[in-house]
């Protein structure tokens, strides 16, 4: 289980993000939303480790993740980012074994786990290939198997947590389908993926629960059609338009208004 409480994030002195209270079972999602600037990745920084909370705490499996052994804290969660710099010329097959390192297993065991999940995400054909040479959507695609197989183990996935910056930003259409596919499977396992995502009716139908920013505040958090209404969407995002139920979907989707009709 993930846990917030009342967390808040100071940059340079300047409060960016002010009281989080959230929380996260096994086996859900949930989908960090906000116009730009709302300090959804600093939030996500924070949750990360990679920031220090200026108030508040974040607990996972009922541990404050700042107490936590380094090892058990990356066997436990992964962070895929929105960047990923390359300072060697890797192959994907030496770059995926990385994940690995914070495991202290044998060659052989590490083989394994990565077969498991290159099959799995259907990513045999990219293992010799050098990591320099990928398109940014290939990129992500392997940055998403990298996270899973960090804190892949002999118990799946269950309890472990996945925090994912923008992780579809560079996909096609079909690819974005395959990745939410995965997510779900990732899940249905009894992991936890928190995400920020841009495309809010993406979220909609592929996430359990939202949290919504404005302006580093927390606006809503909780179950998609609890949160995701006209009303907190249009203020969230300060943009005119409708939350709408489509006929033979189970998750809504909103539209915004004309442009001449905002103009007017």
């Amino acid at each position: 289980m993930l846990e917030i409480y009342s967390l808040s994030i100071d940059v340079a002195d300047r409060r960016i993000v002010s009281t989080i209270n959230a929380s996260l079972a096994p086996g859900q999602s949930m989908a960090i939303l906000g116009a730009n600037g709302a300090g959804k990745s600093t939030l996500l920084s924070a949750l990360s480790k990679e920031r220090m909370p200026a108030k508040g705490s974040i607990v996972l499996k009922g541990k404050n993740i700042h107490g936590m052994p380094l090892r058990t804290l990356a066997t436990s969660r992964a962070v895929m980012q929105q960047q990923q710099p390359l300072s060697f010329d890797f192959t994907v097959l030496e770059y995926l074994l990385l994940a690995r390192a914070c495991h202290n297993e044998p060659k052989q065991q590490s083989m394994l786990f990565l077969s498991q999940v290159v099959s799995e995400l259907h990513l045999s054909d990219f293992l010799e290939c050098q990591l320099s040479r990928l398109s940014g959507g290939e990129r992500q695609r392997i940055e998403f198997a990298k996270v899973w197989l960090q804190v892949l183990d002999e118990n799946d996935v269950n309890g472990k947590l996945l925090l994912l910056d923008e992780p579809t930003s560079a996909l096609d259409i079909r690819q974005q389908r395959l990745f939410f596919k995965h997510l779900h499977r990732f899940c249905q396992r009894g992991g936890m993926v928190l995400t920020v995502l841009h495309d809010i009716n993406q979220a909609a139908q592929h996430m359990d629960h939202l949290l919504l920013l404005l302006k580093g505040n927390q606006l809503a958090c909780g179950p998609v059609a609890k949160v995701f209404t006209s009303s907190n969407i249009q203020r969230c995002f300060n943009v005119d338009g409708q939350v709408t139920w489509l006929s033979g979907h189970r998750f809504p989707q909103f539209f915004t208004h004309a442009i001449n009709q905002e103009i007017a």
